[in-house]
């Protein structure tokens, strides 16, 4: 049984009705994984709620239980991150995707799912524990 925090790269595609996707966290969920939330994660899905998928993104934001940020090591451990990602030759695209990345190593027991690179970028400079859903 895991922790998985889902990153908005695959919420995304699941409200635009990615199958594949859909029944993949389904086969998750089914063999007792759990799917979790974040604050920045929820922020990106309430930047892009529109009058079309408002009730999935409510349901998404308002029922995944959220790991909470911790502001005196998180925002500062994220810097670091994308600093030694970006010295590594591989600078990460969104400073977002470092909070998330940074959350989930500060938990340690979750593994970030997700259909970005950046995710792979962090994982190379850390200890992140990361399955890339990309094309699936």
């Amino acid at each position: 049984m895991a922790r998985l925090l889902v990153d908005t790269s695959i919420w995304i595609r699941l409200l635009r009705g990615d199958l594949d996707l859909r029944d993949r966290l389904a086969a998750a969920i089914s063999r007792g994984d759990h799917v979790v939330t974040c604050g920045p994660i929820q922020l990106e899905l309430l930047a892009g709620r529109t009058l079309r998928n408002a009730e999935a993104v409510d349901s998404v934001v308002h029922g995944t239980r959220p790991i909470p940020v911790d502001p005196r090591e998180d925002f500062l451990a994220a810097g670091e991150l994308a600093a030694r990602a970006r010295a590594a030759g591989t600078p990460v695209r969104s400073s977002i995707d470092c909070l998330i990345a940074q959350i989930a190593l500060r938990t340690g027991d979750v593994t970030v799912v997700h259909a970005d690179r950046d995710f792979d970028r962090l994982a190379a400079v850390s200890t992140l524990t990361q399955q890339s859903w990309a094309g699936r």
